[in-house]
């Protein structure tokens, strides 16, 4: 909830500190990359979670932003873990 608290006021380093210690690596994930912050969601997700969920967590994502027609979000995941075939075939 603290953690949320911060994301709703745009305090985006003490949501990420609190999702964290509350271990939920995956929802700070989510956090930035809906603050297009991917850099910075990549790397939180490589140091606290497997590659399959990160893999996992990712193609969620762009599937989402797929259905949103959030194209260049969802290629950008897309390309992040490997899925270049699901990004061609998203545009098509």
């Amino acid at each position: 909830q603290i953690a949320r608290h911060f994301e709703d006021t745009v305090n985006y380093d003490l949501a990420e500190k609190y999702y964290l210690k509350g271990g939920f690596p995956e929802e700070a994930v989510e956090m930035c990359t809906r603050a297009n912050m991917w850099e910075r969601a990549h790397k939180i997700a490589l140091s606290y979670m497997s590659k399959n969920d990160v893999s996992a967590l990712y193609k969620n994502q762009a599937q989402r932003l797929e259905a949103q027609m959030k194209y260049k979000d969802a290629e950008k995941l897309y390309i992040t873990v490997g899925e270049h075939d699901q990004a061609i075939k998203m545009y098509k």
